[in-house]
């Protein structure tokens, strides 16, 4: 009987363990519906989340020089279709931002995204500022402040948006020079440019697609100012009232940068597309595609045909985008092409959209039909060709990027001359100009040569290390790898490496450039120093010839600093008093002199002994004896100050943990069953047994005693 009671108890452990791991895996993934603003957003010193109860939007409490950052994919420019629409209409980023109050003077948003012509920061930054002034908002692009336009908050908010769409006198742009208008609450504010891509596309170490800034807090007024942010292109960051959380209510969204002009029969598809959803960082896929035949489909993407018959009319399933490939029975009435639409399904496990190809694509339409497609053609034979009367201009182009105000550019190790955009120049019938590869082919007057080869259409540079007279020819290849060719006594040939100098049909281009002496940049410094703990500054990015020498010093602010900021100080530390740091010397005792501080020019670090300010300079001289000097300064504190985040997984978890530590409870309870089990009867017979032998065995000895 016991042993049955001890089965049973176990095997009520067991269930109730299940049961526990089952209810916290449910209360987990019905989480998944709503979304703290702080996994969102991140948040700089001087900026924090504003959690109070009554906020109906997303908030933070933003100070002087503080930033709130969205660190995720972010869609710059997609299409949609709404409920009955057969063509995609173009949609733009967006963001709807309010202020509580004005205790502000400057406040700024920063965009970042791929680069559409190559840049030293290999990205693009464009800045709309907000200017405030006794209710009075002014709001302008990239610091053009005289080009600025004054806007009233609507609804008592600000929607930032950007647009191709013409506008005041501005003509509708195509698409093809990496601009986009930016517009406040409707107004045009300015022209954000050099973007090379529809989405920006998240990195921890150099892209940071959204960043808003409080720049200058108002002078004599508070020292915090409530920002909230209302909307994030189709995403409302509205809270929810009992959770305090953001509801989920968009969909993911399908962003293509690529340039389809027409598909390959039999190939594999292929695309530079992301899958965005503001809040979640999964999304699920699935793709779809349908072959006109003669009759268009009226049916959506995932619906299944009841009838094998009426399978042409139904879109197919794929599980994976390579595996849509069309074939020679997919032609359309004997002819070389077929036209076809591709459908992609989005799901955050919320909500759901469609998304089509032939809306981002060059589409076509085909006889009897209503609805565009996409070309797939048997013949793809098209190479990238140059565009003559376009060279001269380019030629212009050329020499203008080997300028910067007046002066030749950078030239030395870790210089480099980048080439203007190459969309006028070159195209190619069948493929888009972001989906050529370029190889660049360069020399110089003396003995430098050399190349920069498979590079991207916003990839497009060569290093320039010495002064002189450079000459460049660029050679294109399209997605499908047709390369550029050339003809030769009756006869057609493939650009490669080997003659590309000889080809006259790929014309070269020329720039000069010269030694300005080198450059410094110095890089920016976020954090702070403290007594006792070493700290080591940034490495200065250091641009001039080969052979070039660097002196490092550094310099402690004499006097009292506690009125300084670190702005003030960087930005002009001649207007005061500093006192040198000697470097340190094995020769001496370790507190001797400056020894204490450990300063050690090689690795650019020491030991700050006092708190206020330090400066270390650095001098470069080349080998034609031109120098460059540049500093950077540090805040050194008396004490390390932590940070705490705020945190609420425990709150939105409670059901989870207690349900987690019941089946933990329940499986130590098991783990003690295993391990002291009851015994089995027939161990229990054996020690009676045992017991009644031993007793007998003491009365047969008491029994010889007596």
């Amino acid at each position: 009987m016991k042993r049955h009671t001890v089965k049973l108890f176990s095997l009520i452990t067991g269930l109730a363990l299940s049961l526990a791991a089952f209810f916290a895996v449910t209360v987990f993934s019905a989480s998944a519906e709503s979304y703290s603003a702080v996994n969102i957003f991140t948040t700089s010193v001087g900026a924090s989340y504003d959690n109070t109860e009554t906020n109906k939007n997303v908030t933070y409490q933003m100070g002087e020089q503080s930033t709130v950052s969205y660190r995720k994919n972010l869609a710059l420019k997609w299409y949609e279709r709404a409920e009955g629409e057969t063509v995609g209409t173009a949609k733009y980023f967006t963001a709807t931002i309010a202020f509580d109050g004005e205790n502000f003077s400057k406040f700024s948003m920063k965009l970042e995204a791929a680069q559409h012509t190559m840049n030293k920061e290999e990205k693009s930054e464009n800045t709309l500022t907000f200017e405030a002034d006794n209710g009075a908002y002014t709001a302008y692009v990239n610091d053009q402040k005289e080009a600025g336009v004054s806007v009233t908050a609507q609804n008592g908010e600000f929607v930032i948006a950007l647009t191709e769409a013409a506008i005041d006198d501005k003509p509708a742009l195509d698409g093809t020079t990496g601009e986009f208008y930016v517009t406040v609450n409707g107004k045009y504010a300015g022209t954000f440019t050099n973007i090379g891509s529809n989405y920006a596309e998240y990195s921890s170490s150099s892209l940071t697609p959204l960043t808003f800034s409080l720049d200058e807090m108002k002078e004599g007024g508070a020292d915090k100012q409530r920002v909230e942010i209302r909307k994030l292109n189709n995403q409302s960051m509205a809270l929810d009232k009992d959770s305090g959380k953001i509801e989920d209510d968009a969909a993911p969204i399908f962003v293509l940068n690529d340039e389809v002009k027409v598909l390959k029969l039999g190939d594999t598809l292929d695309f530079d597309y992301k899958n965005i959803d503001v809040l979640d960082s999964s999304v699920s896929t699935e793709f779809y595609s349908f072959v006109f035949k003669g009759t268009d489909t009226d049916k959506d993407p995932d619906e299944t045909a009841e009838d094998e018959t009426d399978k042409g009319l139904y879109y197919e399933k794929s599980d994976t985008l390579s595996k849509v490939v069309f074939m020679e029975n997919d032609l359309y009435n004997g002819t070389d092409n077929a036209y076809v639409s591709v459908a992609f399904r989005l799901s955050d496990g919320d909500n759901h959209a469609f998304y089509y190809l032939e809306d981002y694509a060059l589409s076509a339409k085909v006889d009897g039909s209503t609805k565009e497609y996409v070309r797939v053609s048997k013949k793809v034979d098209s190479r990238p060709d140059y565009i003559e009367e376009n060279v001269g201009a380019y030629q212009t182009a050329v020499s203008e990027a080997a300028r910067k105000d007046g002066k030749s550019i950078q030239i030395g190790t870790g210089a480099y001359y980048y080439l203007p955009s190459l969309r006028s120049l070159i195209s190619d019938a069948d493929c888009g100009y972001t989906e050529l590869t370029f190889d660049v082919y360069y020399k110089n007057q003396t003995t430098e040569s050399g190349s920069a080869t498979g590079l991207s259409y916003n990839e497009l540079k060569f290093e320039i290390a010495t002064a002189g007279k450079y000459e460049f020819k660029v050679v294109a290849k399209n997605k499908f790898g047709n390369v550029m060719q050339y003809e030769k006594d009756g006869k057609t040939y493939n650009v490669t490496s080997s003659n590309v100098w000889d080809v006259e049909e790929i014309p070269s281009f020329t720039f000069d450039v010269y030694n300005n002496g080198p450059s410094i940049e110095e890089s920016e410094i976020n954090d702070l120093g403290y007594i006792d703990v070493t700290f080591t500054f940034p490495a200065f990015e250091i641009v001039g010839l080969s052979g070039y020498s660097s002196e490092y010093k550094l310099f402690r602010l004499d006097g009292d600093s506690s009125s300084l900021t670190l702005d003030e100080v960087n930005s002009d530390p001649s207007k005061y008093t500093w006192k040198e740091i000697e470097e340190y010397d094995s020769d001496k005792e370790e507190d001797e002199g400056d020894n204490v501080y450990e300063w050690r020019p090689s690795s650019r670090s020491f030991i700050p002994q006092e708190k206020g300010f330090y400066m270390i300079t650095v001098k470069v001289v080349d080998s034609d004896r031109m120098s460059a000097e540049s500093h950077q300064v540090v805040n050194v504190t008396s004490e390390v100050d932590t940070v705490h985040g705020e945190t609420y997984w425990l709150r939105d978890n409670v059901l989870s943990v207690v349900f987690m530590a019941i089946g933990g409870l329940c499986l130590i309870g098991i783990i003690v069953l295993l391990v002291i089990k009851p015994k089995e009867e027939s161990e229990v017979v054996s020690v009676k047994k045992a017991r009644k032998e031993e007793l007998k065995e003491k009365r047969e000895n008491r029994n010889k005693k007596q």
